[in-house]
């Protein structure tokens, strides 16, 4: 990861990634997530994952992957990145 953006009001983050084989960086773009409270833990839910190549697109948009990255996602957020969320 060669950048990472963070909009609070907007509720999306932009993650620029370097990958091998890759002549140009990838924009990764999380948008609508939100922080959810349960008991006394923070989740973070996302709305829809994008990213500027049409091959990870398409695997972003297979039901398996959804599941993995909400899987992923089922920890709590630590303190510190709640702060900055």
């Amino acid at each position: 990861m060669t950048k990472l953006e963070i909009d609070t009001v907007n509720k999306t983050v932009n993650l620029d990634l370097e990958l091998k084989g890759e002549a140009e960086p990838i924009r990764v773009i999380v948008s609508n997530y939100k922080l959810v409270e349960s008991g006394n833990c923070t989740f973070i839910e996302v709305g829809d994952i994008t990213a500027s190549r049409e091959w990870m697109n398409v695997v972003l948009a297979e039901p398996a992957m959804k599941a993995m990255i909400k899987t992923a996602l089922a920890k709590p957020v630590p303190g510190f990145l709640k702060s900055i969320l």
